[in-house]
């Protein structure tokens, strides 16, 4: 088969998620065909070895792609995968040089307008490993949740079932992120925008969790308290 027809047949099956039967078509093509391979059928190679959970090897193709197709934004996003499943996502974090190198990486080439990138997970794994220590990271923590654009978090609630069968019901992007930004904000002493920020995620979001409907009006509370107001 030539190139054209091994790409066709290799596409057919990743878009019928038959990726183990598609992933040997992508490595005789980059074997056979490597210089002739187009941005599309790299990311098709690409995403197949993250799915399959190869990623030390998607990271090395998504990157070689991107040498030679630095602007897409498909090679992009599973370049920003790998490192996520091989970096970010692993517990606990050993190198805390290495986490924050790859954090930053995944900022610089995921889209957080694209809720299929891991740039808002991204963000909140590295938050949840700076609130370990909360008093001495609170200016890293609301430096980490500024980055984040609430008109792009999911408002639906994270529902799984755990080990016992029993669905659980946890917040949802957007409310999480409200939860520790207003935190942040009183934490860190700006009052006067935490009290802000509470009143929109009060009127925004009908539903809490996670304990969010007790601490936000506390955390409004407790930043009026410190500016005098009762």
């Amino acid at each position: 088969m030539n190139y054209g027809e091994l790409s066709r047949e290799a596409g057919n099956l990743r878009k019928a998620k038959d990726l183990k039967k598609a992933l040997p078509i992508y490595e005789k093509m980059y074997t056979q065909f490597h210089d002739q391979l187009n941005e599309f059928d790299l990311w098709g190679y690409a995403y197949c070895l993250q799915k399959l959970e190869h990623y030390q090897q998607a990271l090395d193709i998504s990157h070689e792609g991107l040498k030679r197709f630095p602007e897409s934004v498909f090679l992009k996003n599973t370049y920003s995968w790998a490192i996520f499943y091989l970096h970010i996502q692993p517990e606990p974090v050993n190198r805390r040089d290495v986490f924050f190198k790859a954090a930053r990486a995944i900022m610089r080439f995921s889209d957080p307008a694209n809720k299929y990138s891991p740039y808002t997970i991204t963000v909140f794994s590295v938050i949840d490993l700076l609130e370990l220590n909360y008093e001495l990271n609170a200016d890293q923590i609301l430096e980490w949740i500024h980055r984040l654009d609430p008109k792009h978090l999911d408002k639906a609630p994270f529902e799984f079932v755990n080990a016992k069968g029993k669905t659980v019901v946890n917040a949802s992007a957007f409310e999480k992120y409200y939860a520790i930004l207003i935190k942040a904000l009183y934490e860190t002493g700006h009052y006067e925008t935490c009290i802000v920020k509470a009143d929109e995620a009060l009127s925004e979001i009908k539903h809490f969790h996670n304990g969010n409907e007790i601490w936000i009006p506390r955390n409004k509370a407790l930043s009026m308290h410190a500016l005098g107001q009762h």
